[in-house]
């Protein structure tokens, strides 16, 4: 059975588990064989199609397959060049231990045989894209004893276009990443005739990508009428400027959407209707780093407050074993030593609702998702209404 390499994004631990939803999601079989941080090799058959998994993960960076090179050397990695490259200049790149000295070795293997060779360092998927390393097979890995060539590439084009090119964008109430919305829906698992709700829809990236995924049984509300208004224009943007292929669903399969606190849904919803609820609620006002330790506890006994009002509102309207898969912030105090997690506030109040804790993964409950610099931290967490 060939065997592939999914190699992980920038959150190795949320690409993991969107990964394993996915693959459990679609029914794809599959054996793990080895993982780091970095990557993990999968053990598979045709189910595995790297083209359709490429464009469904958010947290994958590029996908490649093992080409029967068993402990590759630079030898036999300049045999393989040599054979998929034929009658023109070579061109590769080349990761895992050790690289830097293994390519320049086989870079003397092949100039030694005369051969015309360029070795480009592997910095991003813009190098791959830009140096067609990807249609030549010339973006190379060494993971586990065995050599793998990249066969697919994350569209990181298309995701800067969708994240930077909508016409509504609030930096100041905080924007939900693209990439990070489509990992959430993939971590819910479930299939595209469920209907999916986002009680606190900003600026609809996550209904945005749903659309894109297929979903049609889509809702969305926030309390704020700018916020519907903003989800409207960018998802009439997206349906008119990306290309056809991406967009999956027809014009007329809309979202929902309405104006509504969270605390009100069960007016617009019908009781026990809704299958996942996908949502990054309020994080809390902009933070300059100069707020006081009263000021930051104050903002977060408002979130947990606002969080629990939420799931007292969500166990009206989903179905029984319906899961909620929500982001809780923490936020970073003073000099950056010290963090809030409002989820020690909150999460025993959600499960004394009748909700429990799914583990998004074997380490923890909870996966974090942050950049450097950023004063809020968002802990996404997984919560079935039994």
């Amino acid at each position: 059975m060939p065997r592939y390499s999914f190699h992980f994004g920038a959150h190795p631990d949320i690409s993991a588990a969107e990964l394993a939803a996915v693959f459990s999601l679609l029914r794809i079989p599959f054996r793990p064989i080895a993982q780091t941080r970095q990557w993990v090799i999968v053990e598979g058959d045709d189910a595995i199609d790297p083209a359709i998994l490429i464009d469904r993960l958010g947290g994958i960076v590029k996908i490649g397959i093992s080409v029967g090179v068993p402990n590759p050397s630079p030898k036999t990695i300049a045999e393989f060049l040599t054979q998929t490259q034929v009658n023109r200049k070579i061109i590769f790149s080349l990761s895992g231990n050790n690289a830097e000295n293994t390519a320049i070795a086989i870079k003397r293997e092949l100039k030694s045989q005369e051969k015309s060779v360029r070795y480009i360092r592997p910095k991003n998927a813009a190098t791959i894209l830009h140096n067609n390393l990807l249609v030549c097979k010339g973006d190379l890995a060494v993971l586990n004893g065995e050599l793998f060539a990249t066969v697919a590439l994350q569209p990181f084009e298309q995701w800067g276009e969708r994240d930077y090119g909508r016409p509504r964008r609030d930096a100041k109430a905080g924007m939900l990443p693209p990439k990070l919305a489509r990992m959430m829906i993939n971590l819910a698992r479930v299939d595209e005739a469920k209907t999916i709700l986002d009680p606190f829809c900003g600026s609809g990236t996550i209904l945005a990508e749903a659309l894109l995924m297929g979903y049609t049984q889509i809702i969305g509300s926030d309390a704020s009428a700018k916020a519907i208004e903003d989800t409207k224009k960018n998802i009439a943007w997206m349906q008119n400027n990306l290309p056809n292929h991406l967009i999956t669903v027809s014009p007329h399969d809309q979202p929902t959407l309405f104006v509504s606190a969270v605390q009100n849904l069960e007016k617009n919803i019908k009781g026990h209707s809704v299958d996942a609820i996908i949502t990054e609620p309020s994080l809390g006002p902009p933070l300059r780093g100069r707020e006081t330790k009263t000021y930051i506890e104050r903002i977060a006994a408002d979130l947990s407050s606002l969080y629990t009002d939420a799931f007292s509102a969500f166990r009206k309207i989903l179905r029984l074993n319906g899961t909620v898969t929500f982001v809780i912030p923490s936020i970073l105090y003073g000099d950056g030593k010290e963090w809030i997690n409002i989820s020690k506030q909150c999460v025993p109040q959600i499960a004394a609702l009748g909700f429990k804790i799914v583990p998004l993964s074997q380490k923890s409950p909870s996966l974090s998702y942050g950049r450097e610099n950023q004063r809020v931290l968002r802990n996404l967490w997984q919560f079935i209404w039994v």
